[in-house]
């Protein structure tokens, strides 16, 4: 079995296992199942996707997938009052994979991820920022789940704050990478949270998104640039969100091979690695790079500096810290190259007895924790591939900061003149 397992892989390595057809493009049997209030004021939206029929092997990024467009989270909230929107606060969401005929749980390593975003057909990030009395920083993604971290919850206290007339797009996929899976056919569940403002309650504090990824410098195909992915894809749907503005940071990417003797730093160690997939080429980080590459047997670390994806608005904390990591990635670290500190660690753990991602850790602070404007930043990871074939990988860190600009001090008062 293992032996088929990684012959998969090594065809992927070769660009041989095309995307595969009969994909769903839209929602298609797609519903709002359910909308409750929960005890402490906190409200809920269930969704169920369409059905995904896991008939072959899905590779990470190649599984059936949909996208449930124009989510209203409080149709009668919206309605209240015609021209005056309230501000609802997204704290968290979950997911589930479900059997299609009774919907109940099957295993979650048929998730690849899934994606809460701003409707693009109705609204911006550029336009929902504007709709604050104090300009939010959201960008298109507002939630991620991911293998191994299929919820995700916010400090009590905290949330990413919406309109309440914000329409809202939630992009579903799914994967298949283990043979010998008898068919079925899924459906994934996602509850999304939130809670509107409530006098008799402390006011939510807002926090914004950032998803910050290691890329890496390829091997293109001599005198070929990658060809576009697909036309107009869903901001949910590819390895990452489309972003206008140069991502690259100043400091060039590297990978670094793991020896006995520790890490191989020798100038002449640091190559090109092997793009994954076209998708995994984004334009932000330039046609050179990739955010999703092959990771050849043995213990390797990839960096990048990240300072450029963080875009911080300013100083601020972080509250809520998790990431994304492929089957053998260990840890993803982002440290502080200004100090040479690590903020914070994400570690991962894989099946033992199939391909997968078990876990991913997660970090939450009401205390938060300090991100500077003024320094720059890297993002580290590391993959352990016990193997004997390359294996695909990505590594993406999502942090959720507060969007409050810091109150400046008063200037001090100078001295009388006498």
């Amino acid at each position: 079995m293992k032996r088929v397992r990684y012959a998969l892989y090594a065809l992927v390595a070769v660009g041989l296992v095309a995307v595969a057809t009969g994909i769903i493009l839209e929602g298609d049997g797609a519903r709002v199942l359910a909308r409750d209030t929960h005890a402490g004021g906190e409200r809920s939206v269930d969704l169920l996707s369409a059905p995904y029929k896991l008939d072959r092997i899905y590779l990470s990024m190649r599984g059936p997938r949909s996208n449930q467009p124009r989510i209203e989270l409080a149709p009668a909230v919206a309605a209240e009052k015609a021209g005056v929107e309230k501000t609802l606060w997204l704290t968290g969401v979950d997911v589930d994979v479900v059997d299609a005929g009774n919907l109940s749980a099957v295993s979650r390593e048929f998730f690849c991820h899934a994606n809460l975003t701003l409707n693009p057909v109705t609204t911006t990030p550029e336009k929902h920022n504007r709709s604050f009395a104090a300009p939010t920083h959201a960008n298109w993604r507002l939630f991620t789940l991911v293998p191994g971290r299929t919820s995700v919850h916010l400090p009590p206290g905290f949330g990413v704050p919406i309109k309440s007339g914000t329409l809202l797009d939630n992009f579903t996929m799914t994967l298949n990478q283990n043979p010998g899976q008898p068919e079925r056919t899924v459906q994934v569940k996602t509850r999304i949270w939130y809670r509107q403002n409530d006098s008799t309650q402390p006011p939510v504090r807002p926090l914004f998104r950032r998803g910050i990824y290691v890329y890496q410098q390829h091997t293109p195909v001599a005198g070929k640039v990658a060809p576009a992915s697909a036309a107009a894809p869903h901001q949910g749907e590819l390895c990452g969100e489309a972003c206008r503005t140069d991502q690259r940071g100043r400091q060039a990417s590297t990978f670094l091979a793991r020896t006995r003797q520790g890490l191989d730093t020798h100038p002449g160690a640091s190559c090109c690695v092997e793009n994954a997939t076209v998708e995994g080429i984004m334009a932000q980080f330039g046609q050179e790079n990739t955010v999703h590459w092959m990771v050849p047997p043995g213990s390797h670390r990839y960096q990048s500096e990240v300072t450029q994806q963080l875009d911080l608005p300013f100083d601020t904390t972080a509250h809520y810290v998790t990431g994304h990591l492929h089957p053998y990635g260990k840890s993803l670290k982002l440290v502080d190259m200004e100090s040479g500190k690590t903020v914070f660690e994400i570690e991962a753990r894989s099946f033992r007895d199939r391909l997968g991602v078990e876990s991913i850790s997660e970090i939450s602070s009401r205390a938060g924790v300090p991100l500077h404007r003024g320094h720059r930043y890297q993002l580290i990871a590391d993959y352990d591939n016990p193997t004997s074939q390359s294996i695909d990988a990505m590594a993406i860190m999502y942090l959720y900061a507060l969007d409050e600009a810091p109150v400046s001090p008063p200037p001090a008062l100078g001295r009388v003149a006498q």
